[in-house]
């Protein structure tokens, strides 16, 4: 139908613009050819419309993203932190987002997923977006060095001795949906953390520094 409403609209333009044409050299009356072409006009636009409601456009399905739950901690505490805690999260805050930034690149959101403080055994846990990179060893090695950056920072802080770190990424699955999953996780107890240097230590030997090295099977 669409079809037949544009052939016609297309011939009824075309007859109208010659005669308006003939009409015009011979100085005649346009009044009719001018509706004539007005409704040539309109069979065109009838025809778009069922065009379109015969062919309408297909809605690219958007991907499903799955975000983390919150990491369940064994010495998590409900107790509100008083003021000194509040302070030295702040600026654990302030240095995890000098290292790996403070807006993610993936959906634009804070870098730091989750962070938690505990002022009795001076440990931090940390889950935060890592950055994307164009090769696997890349991405490990952005990781290592922004590990690395808190870290060096950290240890003039008073009040961390331990620190957990959890990195995540986006990963894409084959039906296009998205998970943000932990690829990577490194565990600085209290005695490996004091033991280094971190001012003169090399950010690619983080793996061997750490008590616990685990990295996620997409980035090997």
């Amino acid at each position: 139908m669409g079809v037949l409403l544009f052939i016609a609209g297309f011939i009824g333009i075309l007859v109208s613009s010659i005669l308006l044409f003939v009409d015009l050299i011979n100085k005649r009356r346009l009044r009719y050819k001018v509706v004539s072409l007005a409704l040539s006009f309109g069979l065109i636009g009838l025809a778009y419309l069922n065009f379109s409601v015969e062919n309408p456009k297909e809605t690219k399905a958007q991907p499903t993203v799955t975000e983390l739950e919150p990491e369940t901690l064994p010495w998590a505490s409900d107790e509100e932190p008083d003021e000194e805690t509040l302070a030295l999260q702040k600026e654990l805050r302030k240095v995890i987002h000098d290292a790996f930034g403070s807006w993610n690149g993936f959906n634009g959101r804070d870098t730091i997923l989750q962070l938690d403080y505990n002022s009795e055994r001076k440990s931090a846990f940390i889950r935060v977006f890592g950055k994307d990179g164009l090769t696997t060893n890349l991405i490990k090695r952005t990781i290592w060095q922004d590990a690395h950056d808190v870290l060096k920072k950290v240890k003039l802080m008073n009040g961390v001795e331990a620190v957990d770190f959890q990195i995540v990424l986006p990963l894409k699955a084959d039906n296009g949906d998205i998970a943000h999953e932990i690829v990577m996780k490194m565990t600085f107890s209290a005695k490996a953390f004091a033991a280094i240097d971190w001012g003169d230590f090399p950010f690619e030997k983080m793996p061997q520094a750490a008590d616990v090295y685990w990295v996620h099977r997409a980035l090997d």
